[in-house]
């Protein structure tokens, strides 16, 4: 054989060892790599990951797979806006139900920021319903996000994000890298220097991002919000508040927040999954005014007609009254509450629901309440009276044609 046809072969031959060691070896610091970034005792110094649209969500996972590996189940699983996320304690909400009833219970704050219902359904339906697998799916309303009065994030907003990209009809490149972002921890870091970096004003922490706000979730999703409304009205700080809620759903204002929490509750059906619809109460000041009292109760008419055309139940704390929940130290503003507003809501919840209870078949009598004797027990959703050409707005008639 020619010498020059030798030397190619051996050149040839040298190249593909070179490429096949720098191949084995990229595989190996990339495999290497992805088991640092899965240590716990690092992550908790890294930033937070970045696949989801909302750095939320991603603390929110981490600590339901960390209660799902100390349980092994999930019962009651809390979902909603902020409002759920500050205002309801699974901890609490545990050791009441288990005092009550007798029977361990182990629930999950899943409550996500600046979420509309249909958006709230989208993560029920593609990211807690399926890793949770909860006995029991309570979702937390206000009238804001019913009537979209809210500036919240819309779903086209939401699909933005890398995982989310794949929850609507997309291309199957789209896809393929989702599927592959939620399980390669290396790509759910990138951009996560950059995010970290921009925090950073001419080299000072810039202003507390909500991010930073969800790192000090307890270990099951509730996260403490302060200062106290009281303190912040002191101090001159309060933010700027929402108008005084009017309580119209008719018209159609409230389609799209009815849209929502239908999505959530067939996700919940089929996931087998029972569900219940919870009245998050604002500060009373939200109703203030001439008529607020009248309003509040058209608002939570229309809940209860459509928790009635669903077939699911309707837990409202209140009773009806919007000026039980107006202390300002229970609050951090009109809506988000403090941790002790949030225990006092909490308390009444575990009070109001019982989880063995929420399967069965008539919406009037399926969960029990007990009452605040603890004597007796009554109905969550009590039939709305009938309908006349002067009361619609009370009707269920009148608030399920007005979605």
């Amino acid at each position: 054989m020619p010498h020059s046809s030798t030397s190619s072969s051996e050149v040839r031959s040298h190249q593909r060892g070179r490429w096949a060691v720098w191949a084995v070896t990229t595989a190996l610091l990339l495999v290497g790599a992805e088991r640092l970034l899965r240590v716990p005792s690092l992550q908790q110094w890294l930033p937070t990951r970045t696949h989801y649209y909302d750095a939320g969500v991603v603390v929110r996972e981490d600590a339901l797979n960390a209660t799902l590996a100390a349980y092994g189940r999930i019962d009651v699983l809390f979902v909603g806006s902020s409002i759920v996320r500050t205002n309801i304690q699974p901890l609490i909400f545990d050791a009441l139900v288990r005092k009550h009833t007798g029977n361990p219970v182990v629930s999950f704050n899943a409550g996500l920021s600046g979420l509309w219902p249909e958006a709230v359904a989208l993560y029920l339906e593609h990211v807690w319903l399926p890793r949770a697998s909860p006995r029991l799916v309570v979702q937390g309303i206000r009238y804001p996000e019913l009537a979209a009065t809210t500036h919240a994030l819309r779903p086209d907003q939401v699909f933005s994000g890398t995982v989310e990209a794949a929850w609507k009809e997309t291309s199957w490149r789209t896809r393929v890298y989702s599927a592959a972002a939620v399980r390669i921890r290396l790509l759910q870091y990138r951009g996560a220097l950059t995010r970290s970096l921009e925090r950073y004003i001419n080299g000072r922490p810039g202003p507390i991002s909500e991010e930073h706000r969800e790192l000090g979730i307890d270990p099951r999703g509730h996260t403490p919000r302060l200062p106290t409304f009281r303190e912040a009205r002191a101090r001159g700080a309060v933010e700027d508040e929402e108008t005084a809620s009017d309580g119209n759903c008719l018209s159609g204002r409230c389609r799209v927040g009815f849209t929502g929490l239908s999505r959530a509750i067939a996700a919940a059906r089929r996931s087998g999954a029972d569900y219940i619809l919870v009245n998050i109460p604002e500060h009373g000041r939200r109703w203030g005014g001439e008529g607020g009292r009248t309003r509040y109760q058209e608002y939570l008419a229309c809940l209860r007609a459509f928790a009635r055309s669903e077939r699911v139940l309707f837990v409202d704390p209140t009773e009806g009254d919007p000026s039980m929940f107006q202390d300002d130290a229970e609050y951090s503003d009109t809506y988000h509450m403090s941790p002790a507003g949030a225990t006092r809501l909490t308390s009444m919840l575990a009070a109001r629901i019982d989880p063995r209870a929420a399967s069965a078949d008539d919406v009037t009598t399926r969960a029990l309440v007990r009452s605040r004797s603890k004597r007796a027990i009554r109905p969550l959703c009590r039939p709305l009276r009938e309908s006349s050409s002067t009361d619609n707005d009370l009707s269920l008639v009148g608030c399920r044609y007005g979605l």
